[in-house]
């Protein structure tokens, strides 16, 4: 059983990944553009010397997971974390932000990744959470609901995306989509002094 939860939760990963909106950049030689990971005691610190943004993980059970290889992550601002207990992922990146245009733009370029890799297209909710836009869908899978959200934050001339998603599949999609927008309002961001 454990087996079968665990390729599921690589699926999920996978499409995760396959569905991200923005296309990687190029490549970056300048390590004031690369993310830079600081771990403290109650959350996992995000920033690159080039943006004027932190961004606080709780940390939790979060831990820093390997991301696939797929164009998304060659980013050198891309993270994933995951909180493998409560089966939650947790991705992103950090871009300047003349890059992003709104949610619903964001939204229709993960709808065509997304249409390359599985039959239909879920069908997104989009809200304002604090200070993200979101945009938020279910996927049903074997094991049961894969619930998403897509977060976009812009701050201080950066732009933020965040991938979430739950495939605990002891929850119905209300209480995954309820999770993780608990873990939405938990992030802390914040101007660099």
């Amino acid at each position: 059983m454990q087996l079968r939860h665990a390729r599921l939760f690589f699926v999920s990963v996978l499409a995760l990944l396959a569905g991200c909106s923005t296309p990687p950049p190029p490549p970056v030689s300048d390590s004031s553009a690369a993310l830079v990971v600081v771990e403290r005691e109650n959350e996992i610190e995000l920033s690159v010397p080039a943006s004027r943004v932190i961004l606080g993980l709780p940390k939790g059970a979060f831990v820093k997971a390997e991301a696939a290889d797929v164009a998304a992550t060659a980013n050198p601002r891309y993270f994933v974390f995951e909180d493998q207990p409560a089966r939650v992922i947790l991705s992103g990146w950090f871009e300047p932000a003349h890059r992003y245009e709104n949610v619903r733009t964001s939204w229709e370029a993960s709808v065509k990744g997304m249409a390359r890799t599985r039959d239909g297209q879920p069908d997104a909710v989009f809200s304002k959470i604090g200070p993200w836009e979101t945009g938020s869908y279910v996927m049903d899978i074997p094991s049961g609901p894969n619930t998403h959200m897509r977060a976009h934050l812009l701050l201080a001339g950066t732009w933020i995306e965040l991938h979430l998603s739950s495939s605990a599949a002891e929850r119905k999609s209300g209480e995954q989509l309820a999770a993780l927008t608990q873990l939405i309002r938990s992030i802390r961001v914040q101007e660099k002094r």
